[in-house]
């Protein structure tokens, strides 16, 4: 008994546990509980629809209702063989919710039920308390202060946008943070392959933890002494990220379905294609809808290079100029108005600079995110 009282006094995972952050932790639990019922998710119905195809042995995008790259759709296909197993129903049809016209689409009329509501957002909740950690063990070893990692902790799992994401929207933007965290406490502890494999699955989740890696390179550049070093870490980093998006897309590929599970990326450049004819630059600053963003991206990808490079050329610890550059990529980007959930990625870099790089006036966008 004393030996394994050792073992769990060594385990860092205990060690770190405090009351305040079990407090914080039960209080974004039962505050996601509570809006269970007022749940009414869009997206949610396509779940349904593509875990119907799953039980009828179609692929993740043979029921055309699957838009995004595979790897919440493999966590899908499991969440629904552990429905399938469970005697309650998923939800209900209510025509009279919506026009005349919609109702031949079952996402426009699908109202799912408390147990789906319950059960799906259990995995979401998962990658927020993950994430969530993430940010506070960064904090907690880069500071020393309990406190501080405390509060990180909270500006994230306490996050009106997070909450809102995963408990009303049931959309999946925190599995792709948690990755991208992942990235980030891999590249502190010199774990280049496995850093390389979590930008990959993040970008896969979710496109825009990519925006980061232009940081990434000039940090692991700027942390080696030696060409030879760099050369040899950014090897193991690409071979990771190529090994982990082989790895994700290949089953896609051997079912001949590459094209579909693009259909996110080549939609979203269509809409902003048909959204921007014949648009000028006055039409874009009074009417800057996300459907628009690719008309700018080459210049926000211009800026985004541009205060990375700056943010390395300045003095400082390389820890904190990762998490900065990281910060400016993804938050300029979304200075474009973007969909409402797509700046999930942003909160846990928002939580960092407040609490480990210091700079207070972050809580600033952390709140304006919200809305």
């Amino acid at each position: 008994m004393a030996c394994i009282r050792e073992r769990f006094a060594e385990n860092q995972l205990f060690s770190r546990m405090n009351g305040t952050l079990l407090k914080i932790a039960i209080i974004g639990i039962v505050i996601r509980l509570a809006l269970i019922p007022f749940a009414f998710s869009f997206d949610a119905s396509f779940w349904i629809i593509t875990g119907a195809g799953f039980e009828s042995n179609r692929t993740l995008y043979e029921s055309e209702n699957f838009y995004y790259l595979p790897p919440f759709g493999y966590i899908l296909a499991v969440l629904t063989a552990i429905w399938s197993l469970l005697p309650f129903e998923s939800g209900t049809l209510a025509l009279e919710l919506v026009s005349g016209s919609n109702f031949s689409s079952v996402p426009y009329t699908m109202v799912t039920s408390l147990s789906f509501n319950l059960f799906y957002s259990i995995p979401l909740t998962i990658f927020d308390l993950i994430s969530s950690w993430l940010v506070y063990s960064i904090v907690l070893e880069k500071t020393d202060s309990r406190r501080k990692a405390n509060l990180g902790f909270a500006l994230f799992f306490l996050s009106p946008l997070i909450i809102w994401s995963s408990s009303i929207a049931y959309m999946f933007d925190s599995l792709s943070a948690m990755f991208m965290l992942i990235t980030i406490y891999a590249l502190m502890k010199d774990q280049y392959g496995l850093a390389g494999a979590s930008l990959a699955l993040a970008t896969l989740t979710k496109v825009f933890p990519i925006l980061i890696s232009f940081a990434v390179l000039l940090y692991v550049i700027s942390k080696n002494e030696t060409i030879r070093s760099t050369l040899r870490n950014l090897a193991v980093f690409l071979s990771g990220f190529v090994a982990s998006a082989i790895f994700i897309m290949l089953p896609v590929f051997l079912k001949g379905e590459m094209g579909r599970s693009l259909i996110f990326l080549s939609s979203r450049a269509e809409e902003s294609a048909q959204a921007t004819g014949g648009l000028n630059l006055i039409d874009l600053i009074l009417y800057p809808m996300p459907d628009k963003i690719f008309v700018v991206i080459p210049f926000l990808l211009f800026m985004i290079v541009l205060s990375t490079f700056l943010i390395f050329l300045s003095k400082g610890d390389n820890d904190k100029k990762l998490v900065m550059a990281s910060l400016m990529s993804v938050t300029m980007f979304f200075l474009f108005p973007p969909i409402s959930t797509y700046p999930v990625i942003a909160i846990p870099l928002l939580a960092l600079a407040v609490v480990y790089y210091g700079e207070k006036l972050w809580l600033i966008p952390w709140v304006l995110f919200r809305f």
